[in-house]
């Protein structure tokens, strides 16, 4: 399934296509995109005056972090660290979220691994959750 349809299919599940505001920057592919210290998946609404509800920030200690952006309030963090500063969040092609560094020792593992390989997609929910979904299951077929 392609990286848009999946994007497409996200945005389905959140509500956010009849949404007026638009959220960006909340989902993680896997075997696609990575994320490194200072790096984030956020909400970002501040343009219509609302405060993104959460924010999942990779510090430069190598520990993942996931808060509110309101109140600062931290929900969930993975309590890895490392001196290295040079950790990378991935999502591998069987649903596993992994935080590395160095060369490329595992930190922190989500241990979600599913039997299905395929595109996954970690989304930070509007909710301030955080989601792996895939593979696909169901797609209507193309009309051209």
């Amino acid at each position: 399934m392609a990286p848009s349809a999946i994007l497409l299919s996200l945005w389905a599940i959140f509500g956010l296509v009849a949404s007026t505001c638009k959220a960006t920057d909340y989902v993680l592919y896997s075997d696609r995109s990575r994320f490194h210290p200072g790096q984030s998946l956020s909400y970002d609404m501040t343009r219509h005056g609302i405060p993104g509800p959460a924010s999942l920030v990779m510090q430069s200690c190598c520990n993942l972090v996931l808060s509110r952006t309101d109140t600062g309030k931290v929900l969930w963090q993975s309590h890895k660290f490392s001196d290295s500063h040079d950790c990378v969040v991935t999502l591998d092609g069987n649903g596993e979220l992994f935080v590395k560094h160095g060369n490329r020792e595992i930190l922190w593992r989500s241990e979600t691994r599913s039997k299905n390989y395929g595109i996954y997609a970690l989304a930070l929910r509007k909710d301030a959750r955080l989601v792996i979904y895939g593979p696909q299951v169901w797609n209507t077929k193309p009309f051209w």
